[in-house]
């Protein structure tokens, strides 16, 4: 009697199958990546122990073959036991000082397109070059994240999953804004719904920025104490199955002060009409700039970073919602809309929303509620 696979690792398996496809279509016979979020698409390893590009370096590699169904990993020697009492879809999992021997070995020795990831290290770089003379390397990881752009059945299960976590998580950070709470106490009531409900953890660490701290795109959580009529910038997500959701909610602690509860009623146009207009067949940078065309319309400042981007197992991935992309937006497509404004000195406003493309339109995944006092 076979056993049921974990649902991440029915969710990787699939993705092994259609990155192969790929492979073929393309002619890549080999991909070699240690990116974190191709490392999750491939096996369904969750982020446990895999935070960061640099930590991934040493932590874990897979290389995927036209030659075979499932991705061979290579991991420190402390982290095989986990790996293989873990992942059970994978070919064989190995101990980084294997790489070499396996590079020269039959698996690879026909390899002539082989294509590696833009964040591989230096010297992993040199040794595939070094073992494999033979190949043109590829350093783009263009395969890869083709093959993540447009998500399967159950990796919209999983995305909505985690939007739904997160969705708690914010829910929870809202209700603790008051004055007087720190913003690092926010972001821990935040954390804490997230993982009550199975987060199995966190897109990044939570983003709490109240008053003059939300004007300057502030990444980190102070100790800084809420004040009445302040606004706080909240943005967070969780990680299910190797899948990220992530988003922002403004909340007015009081009456906000008028130039930024006019910069919200700006933003929250913005995302409304920018959700409009994403659709089956759209150029990616025609959201960036419409969104940025309301802003103006409303006269108050914009932003400098993109409207959106894509989710999945990254927390930002293809396609990128910015002026210069000529990506099309497709079916199927998971993306995050985050127009802001911020004033200097004085506050900002984000307002983000996880959406899934549909053939007729857009279906929103974020379900927390806004200040319908500013809209």
């Amino acid at each position: 009697m076979m056993t049921k696979l974990p649902f991440d690792q029915q969710v990787a398996k699939e993705n092994s199958r259609k990155l192969k496809s790929l492979m073929e279509r393309r002619g890549v016979d080999l991909i070699v990546a240690c990116d974190p979020p191709t490392v999750r698409y491939l096996t369904g390893r969750g982020p446990f122990l895999t935070s960061s590009n640099p930590e991934s370096a040493s932590s874990e590699t897979v290389i995927m073959t036209r030659k075979h169904e499932s991705p061979f990993v290579f991991v420190p020697s402390f982290y095989v036991d986990y790996w293989k009492g873990r992942v059970s879809i994978v070919q064989a999992v190995y101990q980084h000082s294997d790489l070499q021997q396996f590079l020269e070995g039959p698996e690879c020795a026909d390899s002539k397109i082989v294509e590696v990831s833009n964040e591989m290290p230096w010297r992993l770089l040199e040794r595939i070059r070094s073992d494999l003379k033979q190949a043109s390397l590829q350093p783009t990881g263009a395969v890869a994240s083709e093959s993540r752009l447009i998500k399967g059945p159950l990796e919209l299960e999983a995305l909505k999953r985690a939007a739904k976590i997160a969705t708690v998580g914010m829910k929870a950070a809202v209700a603790s804004c008051k004055p007087g709470v720190r913003e690092c106490e926010v972001a821990g009531e935040a954390e804490r719904a997230m993982r009550v409900m199975g987060a199995e953890g966190f897109v990044f660490s939570t983003i709490v920025s109240s008053g003059v701290n939300s004007s300057m795109m502030q990444d980190v959580v102070t100790t800084k104490r809420i004040r009445k009529g302040e606004a706080v910038l909240i943005d967070l997500g969780a990680t299910v199955g190797g899948y990220n959701s992530e988003f922002t909610r403004t909340v007015f602690v009081g009456k906000p002060k008028s130039l930024v509860a006019k910069a919200y009623m700006a933003v929250s146009d913005a995302l409304r009409r920018s959700i409009m207009q994403l659709r089956d067949g759209v150029v990616a940078g025609d959201i960036d700039s419409k969104a940025r065309q309301i802003l103006s319309s409303h006269k108050v400042p914009g932003y400098r970073h993109h409207t959106g981007h894509g989710l999945g197992t990254g927390a930002m991935e293809r396609p990128w919602i910015g002026a210069e992309s000529k990506e099309l937006i497709r079916a199927n497509m998971v993306i995050a809309l985050e127009p802001a404004s911020y004033l200097p000195g004085i506050g900002g406003v984000r307002l983000e929303d996880n959406l899934v493309v549909t053939s007729e339109g857009v279906t929103i995944l974020t379900k927390a509620p806004f200040e319908e006092r500013a809209i």
